[in-house]
């Protein structure tokens, strides 16, 4: 379900172009992928509803991201966690997740 999602997402990227719209929904999934990869059980992870209005343009190139994760610690219970990031379009090709905070 993921790998079909990630290419759909590749798809329409390279289909419609990098608009605004486009970079919302990269900004979250990349943060979302990052937030999975400080996880003890990633594969576990629910995040919080697919939702415009937790991303927010700080400017031309960078937006900032929030949102929550149920996933199992290391104990086997499952917790929920707040997260908050930054991503900065450097150009088409590359990005950065700075300022991960998961609490």
């Amino acid at each position: 379900m993921k790998k079909i999602f990630f290419v759909l997402l590749i798809f329409t990227f390279l289909v419609v172009g990098c608009g605004s719209e486009n970079l919302i929904d990269e900004a979250q999934f990349y943060v979302q992928e990052k937030v999975k990869a400080n996880l003890k059980s990633p594969s576990t992870a629910k995040f919080s509803k697919w939702d415009d209005s937790l991303v927010k343009k700080l400017d031309d190139n960078k937006y900032s991201v929030k949102g929550y994760v149920d996933a199992q610690n290391g104990f086997g219970a499952t917790v929920r966690s707040n997260y908050y990031a930054e991503v900065i379009f450097v150009n088409e090709d590359e990005y950065r997740v700075e300022n991960l905070v998961i609490d």
